[in-house]
């Protein structure tokens, strides 16, 4: 059975908005008789926001989205209201099923770190492998010259110094192209504090918590 239901501070959703951001009749979301949800800004004065999967939200103005779409009315500060979509089905206080997502959420924001550092490490691992290769191009034919002819009459050689160069120039080459390595770890790492939070409160949650589905600040659960 279709149903729609209106979001906001005077809204008939089955939970309170007092945030002072919110609009008194600021969005609606449908749910159609396929099971389809959607969600439309009405007007209001500071608008309606998804999370998108890197847990920045945009701005829309109507979208078809899902039951555990993250959605935020009004701009980001203490005046806004963020909640999970599927809200609209729970009776106040009750957040089972957003804990439920929360640790799918943590599993994959795991996976996520979990493959920055093993592509980090790889790159690390290229970058002293070309270093150490780089170094045997040079030193292997100067110690063959040396055991031929000398080494001080080599040294200096045209040969010698490209290969020197290119001994130098290759890490510093592969340096530049893993530069955005440690911006990406920390970048992947900093989504936790917008993904993984509480479904009432939105304080960042440790693992621990997340996994036993409940919050310290505000004991929701």
């Amino acid at each position: 059975m279709a149903r729609t239901f209106t979001i906001g501070r005077n809204g008939d959703q089955p939970f309170k908005i007092s945030a002072g951001g919110v609009s008194g009749i600021h969005a609606e979301i449908h749910i159609d008789d396929s099971g389809h949800w959607h969600v439309r800004d009405l007007g209001s004065t500071n608008g309606t926001y998804i999370r998108t999967d890197d847990g920045s939200f945009t701005r829309i103005g109507s979208k078809q989205i899902a039951e555990d779409t993250i959605l935020r009315l009004g701009e980001s500060s203490h005046l806004s209201y963020t909640f999970m979509a599927h809200r609209v089905l729970e009776p106040d206080g009750v957040y089972g099923y957003e804990f439920k997502r929360l640790r799918m959420a943590l599993r994959q924001q795991e996976e996520r770190e979990a493959q920055v550092r093993a592509t980090v490490e790889l790159h690390r691992r290229i970058n002293l492998i070309s270093s150490l290769v780089a170094a045997l191009i040079v030193v292997i034919p100067l110690v063959v010259s040396y055991c031929n002819s000398g080494f001080s009459q080599d040294f200096a050689s045209l040969g010698n110094i490209a290969r020197m160069g290119f001994m130098v120039l290759v890490p510093s080459v592969l340096k530049v192209v893993f530069s955005g390595d440690d911006k990406k770890m920390k970048d992947t790492v900093a989504m936790r504090k917008t993904i993984l939070v509480c479904p009432k409160c939105q304080h960042a949650l440790p693992d621990f918590d997340i996994d036993n589905m409940t919050c310290p600040f505000c004991k929701a659960k």
